[in-house]
């Protein structure tokens, strides 16, 4: 089989796209679609809601130049996760937004972000079979890629979360830039104009995700792998090429400094310290490698990840081991002129550098940026198995054509299960608990998920383990308090916000909570004790100005309350909660006409945008 392991011949330096070639790319991109179309039925989920739906930034052209000069533009809030450098996923947003709006067709599922999202998967899918036919001369070995690759159950993650818009607009323009640079270097010419858009597509994938510096490292490897098939000009064109490259990035890497204000995100993650956050990767990158290889358990949040802190432990010692075999697998196949093998893993491993925490990042690892790495164990499995069929005559050809339909028949029906897992935060947590029932922080964002269901008698379980094993912390007491009061137990709801009131003395939400619900719950003076001892100012002001205006417009102490409540417009996420809230005010306090204008803005907007654990204090 041509272009393969096992001494191939070396592949062709004519142009690859045939008709073949480029029908099975519109094949594997269709695919791609298709799979993912049950995708255009989430909800936002988990932090979409800070990067896209409430982000002011994301509804107006003329925040566009302030996409790449202003970090308050990345998301709505503050948070150390959101201080990031992203203008081109804005402006993919923004296009969103005006072609379609939130919610285009009602309810709560925002098509039009999911529906950008399917595409760029399936224009990556395309370009990865234009990729994969450059590199080995096969068309079929080129669609069997495509196809793995789309269908491959670790890449769910960016195609369904809206947030991994990055990752899939990253993995466009590597892919693009790696099929024009294998096509450039085959070329005895220098093309001065194919290098420029090589340089501008790199720039492009920087924009979008830092992932794609490990393009540095992957056309070096292919230069190395591929130098006896290549021309006289080729390892001068590749020095400058690469020179290019890194320039590029220096100025992403200074323009990135400059916007967010630092380089790494936080502290390394493993007690501050570098080296055992760099042990501590080392089992990290064997269960990317796991991820890659048997994808079937997955997980959506990998904080409960044990940490090592020396490489004595056995996790490190025997990732240290898994990796060894693999550089010797690639250094092996390299010799033997498995050229492609050698390459797939250079290109896994290339793509993967950027997120070792060298540099410190907010996790220690996630599924997502596995995806353009997945590319490379798609074009290595698919090269491998072709080529053993291909030894062994019509009968292991046969076997191994099967093989690839069952590996594909298997990553499909595992992918649209994990598609379902990601339709709303509820389905999304409730996968993620299953997967790591220790993990706090899985447990605490499964609750909040039910909470916003109203299931609450299950998340008030939840919160009270939270609270007696893991957590005493203000939001653990908050929404434990509005668990039980969701079931109609405003007595042990209060007893619950007492008992936060002990212990974090001050705190102006826990305060405003407890007098929201004593005030509904027929204790006045217990209310006003509470309000009495709020200070407006406090560090989450928005939250307890709200429930004490709620709790002021119970007690009938209407003039205070509406001027609390107007205070508050536009500044959160609540305002139809607030609007309806005045409405029903102006209605009690005879002001008619005040309160058909609130209603009349109460309808300009979707219900579901104000949705959450707040519409419980309505």
């Amino acid at each position: 089989m041509r272009g393969l392991p096992q001494r191939h011949a070396p592949p062709p330096r004519k142009d690859l796209m045939t008709r073949r070639v480029l029908l099975n790319a519109i094949v594997a991109a269709a695919f791609a679609f298709v799979i993912y179309i049950p995708a255009l039925r989430g909800e936002f989920v988990w932090d979409d809601q800070y990067f896209v739906r409430d982000n002011p930034s994301l509804r107006e052209w003329k925040f566009v130049p302030q996409y790449f000069t202003n970090v308050n533009t990345v998301a709505a809030g503050g948070g150390a996760e959101t201080r990031i450098y992203r203008p081109l996923r804005n402006i993919a947003y923004l296009l969103d937004y005006k072609v379609w709006g939130l919610y285009p067709f009602g309810g709560r599922i925002p098509f039009g972000f999911h529906l950008q999202n399917l595409l760029w998967h399936a224009m990556t899918v395309a370009l990865l079979v234009a990729l994969a036919a450059a590199l080995t001369g096969d068309a079929a070995v080129a669609g069997w890629t495509g196809l793995l690759f789309a269908a491959h159950p670790v890449v769910t993650e960016p195609v369904c979360w809206i947030k991994g818009r990055d990752t899939l607009m990253c993995g466009a323009f590597v892919v693009a830039a790696a099929a024009l640079f294998v096509r450039w270097l085959r070329d005895e010419r220098f093309r001065g104009g194919r290098f420029a858009v090589i340089v501008a597509l790199y720039f492009l994938a920087l924009l979008s995700y830092l992932m794609a510096a490990g393009a540095l490292f992957a056309f070096a490897g292919y230069a190395l792998l591929f130098r006896r098939w290549l021309p006289r000009s080729a390892p001068r064109k590749t020095m400058i090429l690469l020179l290019a490259m890194s320039a590029v990035t220096a100025l992403f890497l200074v323009l990135n400094h400059h916007v967010i204000g630092h380089t790494a995100q936080r502290d390394y993650i493993v007690d501050g310290r570098f080296a055992k956050t760099m042990i501590t990767m080392l089992p990290a990158a064997a269960e990317y490698l796991r991820l890659l290889a048997l994808p079937w358990r997955l997980n959506a949040d990998y904080l409960g990840f044990p940490p090592s802190r020396s490489l004595l432990e056995w996790r490190p010692l025997a990732a240290l081991g898994l990796l060894a075999a693999v550089v010797f697998a690639t250094v092996w196949s390299a010799r033997r002129g498995w050229t492609v093998a050698a390459f797939s893993l250079i290109w896994i491993g290339a793509f993967l550098a950027p997120f070792s925490n060298v540099v410190p990042m907010m996790q220690i690892l996630a599924e997502r940026f596995l995806y353009v790495s997945c590319m490379g164990f798609a074009l290595g499995a698919v090269a491998m198995v072709t080529a053993l069929g291909a030894r062994g005559g019509e009968h292991a050809a046969r076997a191994a054509r099967i093989a690839l339909i069952t590996l594909l028949t298997l990553y499909v029906a595992r992918t649209e299960i994990r598609i379902q897992d990601w339709r709303s935060n509820l389905t999304l947590h409730r996968a993620s608990h299953e997967a790591d029932p220790a993990n706090p922080r899985v447990m605490n964002n499964y609750a909040k998920s039910l909470l916003d269901a109203r299931a609450y008698p299950e998340a008030a379980a939840l919160f009270g383990t939270l609270l007696q094993r893991h957590s005493q912390q203000p939001e653990v007491f908050l929404n434990l308090a509005y668990s039980l009061d969701g079931m109609g137990q405003a007595d042990a709801a209060l007893d619950v916000l007492q008992a936060g009131r002990a212990r974090h003395a001050g705190d102006p939400d826990i305060s405003a909570l407890f007098a929201m619900i004593a005030s509904r719950s027929g204790r006045p003076d217990a209310a006003r004790q509470a309000l009495a001892g709020i200070p407006q100012d406090g560090p989450n002001g928005y939250r307890s100005r709200l429930l004490t205006a709620i709790a002021r417009q119970n007690l009938g102490e209407m003039a205070p309350a509406r001027a609390l409540y107007e205070s508050l417009l536009g500044q959160g996420p609540d305002d139809f909660i607030i609007l309806a809230n005045l409405a029903r005010l102006c209605r009690q306090s005879g002001d008619a006409e005040a309160a058909r204008r609130y209603e009349r803005r109460v309808l300009e907007l979707n219900p579901a945008h104000a949705m959450g654990r707040d519409k419980a204090i309505e």
